[in-house]
C-alpha cells in the first residue's frame, strides 16, 4: 500500500455514517458564484456539515498560516475559518487552523498536514489538501490555478483508487455547497 494511502488509513475517522461512495457522486450542475451570506444560512440549516459554535479561527492564525505556507488562502476558505472555524462532513474533518502552539498535535490542521505531506513526499507542493474523507479520495486546492478576480483556488477531487483527478468546485464555498447537495441527495 502506498505511503499516502497508509497515512490516510491511519488518520481516517472510523465513524463514517454514509457509504464512502456517496462522496464520489458528481453534482454536475453549473453553480453560480456563491453568495457567502446565503451559504451561511444553508450551512446553519442543512445538517450536512457539522460545525460547533465558538470555534472560529483568530485572524492572527490565518496570517500565521499564510506566512507558513507562503501563499494567500482563498477568500471563501478564510470566510469559513472566521465564521465557523471547523467542521465535519460525514464524520471527517474539513482541515482548519489550530492554535499555532498546538498545530503539531492537531491532525486536522491545514498547515501541519501540508508540512507532513511535504516532509514525507506524499503530495506535490502545488496541492494544498483540505478534506480527506476516506482512503480512496481527497480534495485539495490547486495552487497553480489562483483566480485573481475571485481570490480563489479551484478545489480538485483526487480519486486514489481510479487514479483520476477532476475539478470539483471553483471555490471552497462551492465545495461546501456541493457537499451539501451530495448529502441532500443521499
Amino acid at each position: 500500500m502506498p505511503i499516502f494511502q497508509m497515512y490516510l488509513a491511519l488518520t481516517s475517522n472510523p465513524m463514517i455514517t454514509r457509504k464512502n461512495n456517496l462522496n464520489k457522486q458528481r453534482v454536475n450542475n453549473v453553480m453560480a458564484p456563491v453568495q457567502l451570506n446565503e451559504l451561511e444560512q444553508q450551512l446553519k440549516t442543512s445538517g450536512a456539515i457539522v460545525w460547533h459554535a465558538g470555534h472560529q479561527v483568530a485572524e492572527q492564525w490565518i496570517e500565521d498560516a499564510e506566512k507558513s505556507l507562503s501563499l494567500k488562502l482563498p477568500h471563501s476558505y478564510k470566510w469559513w475559518l472566521r465564521q465557523f472555524g471547523d467542521g465535519m462532513i460525514d464524520g471527517s474533518h474539513i482541515f482548519t487552523l489550530a492554535p499555532p502552539q498546538f498545530r503539531e498535535d492537531a491532525d486536522c490542521d491545514l498547515v501541519y498536514m501540508h508540512e507532513l505531506n511535504m516532509t514525507h513526499g506524499v503530495a506535490d507542493a502545488d496541492k494544498l489538501y483540505i478534506f480527506q474523507p476516506d482512503t480512496d479520495e481527497c480534495y485539495y486546492f490547486d495552487l497553480t490555478a489562483y483566480n485573481q478576480d475571485t481570490l480563489e483556488y479551484p478545489v480538485m477531487r483526487e480519486d486514489l483508487a481510479q487514479e483520476t483527478v477532476d475539478r470539483f468546485a471553483e471555490s471552497f464555498a462551492q465545495f461546501l455547497q456541493k457537499q451539501m447537495a451530495i448529502f441532500k441527495s443521499s
